[in-house]
């Protein structure tokens, strides 16, 4: 017969692997956003957002998107920007975190 206790236990510890290997793939896309390498920055924010997905994680989701719409915006890839950050001011409406959402959204503004 199983444990409930121990399952439990076991689903927790999973979220937090999924969790910790998005902050992970996030400080990488710093990292890489700071190093002016583009490419690897975008696809280590698409690996954190899909960690903090897995995790239930979407104020930390919303970040990636949030990075990763500034990063396409630098590189003047207008289109793909606002798109991207659309999804984190909708991530952040989701998660009730209505300052994060409010940054989002003035990143939009400064992308228009």
């Amino acid at each position: 017969m199983s444990n409930p206790i121990n399952e439990a236990i076991t689903d927790n510890e999973e979220l937090n692997d999924f969790n910790r290997q998005g902050v992970d793939y996030f400080n990488r896309a710093n990292n890489d956003y700071g190093q002016f390498h583009f490419a690897e920055a975008v696809e280590n924010c698409e690996k954190a957002a899909y960690f903090f997905e897995k995790a239930g994680d979407i104020k930390n989701q919303g970040d990636s998107y949030l990075l990763m719409g500034n990063i396409y915006a630098y590189i003047s890839d207008y289109n793909r920007s606002l798109e991207i950050l659309e999804k984190a001011v909708s991530l952040y409406e989701r998660a009730g975190n209505l300052q994060a959402q409010g940054q989002a959204s003035l990143e939009i503004g400064w992308v228009y």
